[in-house]
């Protein structure tokens, strides 16, 4: 069976043990209004770190750069591809002792490393966390 398959009915099943509990949301009128904005064109850029032509090409050279990782074999861009919308398509990432990107990417043999337990989310618009 289906690893996705079996989970989503653990926790069908999980949810229809649990006791009954009834919702009673609050009343409309009592909410504050919510506000939605659109994003700024340019995220703001802090006064005492202002933005240069170097700095953007620091952050290019970093991103796809692996010598920042452990065993030097990933950069950012392995998982975060700029050709897959700075994400990944795998479940779950593989780190360092691989070779390739994105899906494509398989570990070398041999290998004692684990997958790690979480996946390469896009990081496009990180410059716009937090955000108010």
């Amino acid at each position: 069976m289906n690893w996705r398959l079996c989970l989503y009915l653990l926790v069908c099943l999980g949810y229809s043990c649990q006791k009954k509990v009834h919702y009673n949301p609050v009343p409309q009128d009592h909410l504050p209004p919510i506000r939605f904005t659109a994003l700024p064109r340019q995220p703001e850029v802090p006064q005492d770190n202002l933005q240069t032509e170097d700095k953007i090409a620091l952050g290019k050279l970093l991103f796809f750069d692996p010598i920042l990782s452990g065993n030097r074999d990933v950069a950012c861009a392995t998982c975060h591809h700029p050709n897959h919308g700075y994400a990944e398509f795998r479940d779950l990432s593989i780190g360092v002792n691989g070779i390739g990107l994105a899906s494509k990417r398989k570990f070398k043999t041999p290998n004692d490393i684990d997958i790690v337990k979480r996946n390469a989310h896009t990081v496009l618009n990180t410059a716009y966390n937090g955000i108010d």
